[in-house]
């Protein structure tokens, strides 16, 4: 595989991390558990700045509660209580790293992720702060994220109390925008392109 420079500083899963890359994959069941304060935070000192990859970048926190990277997961009877999925702050010129599903974060490129009778309640998914120059990190998928366009089945599930939001862009030096905080309960991304993850 050539070199992923944009994969730096990444946190990833902070309960659980599943998956790998692909073709790797995996399979996690987890039944009547319960996962509450955990957080997947970024590294500080991203230096990229345009055109930077829109889902994976540096300094990137990616489930806070879970992360099912490349793989099948069924979750039941599970509550996913007041994580953080929380991006770094970006270097001079660099943008803040992506906050990316706070309770729980799906990254696959196969359908097969189920999600039933749980509760994802009070997690909280936040963009990093710019680097002067650069652009604040958005926060996507306060409760839930999803991306690559898999199946991922939601049933029976409350998702409540749950915030996206963007981060701050750099005071000081020159100016630099905030970012976007999207889907504070799910957000769904249907884009099936991998090509700026794996070039």
């Amino acid at each position: 595989m050539t070199s992923l420079p944009f994969l730096a500083g990444l946190g990833f899963g902070g309960a659980i991390g599943e998956g790998g890359l692909p073709p790797l994959s995996a399979t996690l069941v987890v039944t009547a558990s319960t996962f509450d304060h955990n957080q997947a935070i970024g590294g500080n000192g991203d230096q990229i700045t345009s055109p930077q990859p829109p889902i994976l970048g540096p300094g990137g926190g990616f489930g806070g509660g879970i992360d099912v990277f490349q793989g099948t997961a069924t979750i039941s009877g599970c509550t996913l209580d007041h994580n953080q999925a929380l991006g770094g702050t970006g270097k001079a010129g660099g943008n803040g790293g992506l906050g990316t599903g706070g309770g729980l974060v799906v990254i696959n490129f196969v359908p097969g992720v189920s999600v039933s009778n749980c509760s994802l309640d009070h997690n909280s998914a936040v963009g990093g702060q710019a680097g002067a120059g650069g652009a604040g990190g958005n926060g996507e998928g306060g409760g839930l994220a999803n991306f690559f366009g898999a199946t991922v089945t939601v049933s029976i599930s409350s998702i409540d109390h749950n915030e996206a939001e963007g981060g701050d862009g750099a005071t000081g030096g020159p100016a630099s925008a905030g970012g976007s905080g999207l889907g504070g309960g799910v957000f769904n991304d249907a884009d099936t392109s991998n090509d700026d993850i794996f070039p």
